[in-house]
């Protein structure tokens, strides 16, 4: 079975160590459901971008969605895996 691939793209540059400390979080709960973070979004190479605000323009959430790559907030990353 092909590993899931997921972008976390938090935003978190410039931002205080606590910011940091969820975009780690949400990379461990990624792997240990199976997914591996990866840096960049790309065709082949990304299956799911995890953004901090699911309405982000970023380069990564707006390449992702114009290659209907989904979106998914941290929250619901965070419900749809644990269930709550």
């Amino acid at each position: 079975m092909k590993k899931q691939l997921a972008v976390v793209d938090l935003e978190t540059t410039g931002l205080g160590k606590s910011d940091r400390i969820v975009e780690v979080a949400v990379v461990l709960l990624a792997a240990s459901y199976g997914l591996q973070a990866v840096e960049s979004v790309t065709r082949k190479g990304c299956d799911l971008v995890i953004a901090a605000d699911l309405a982000s323009m970023s380069g990564k959430a707006k390449t992702a969605r114009d290659w209907g790559i989904p979106v998914m907030s941290v929250q619901d990353f965070r419900k749809k895996l644990t269930g709550s």
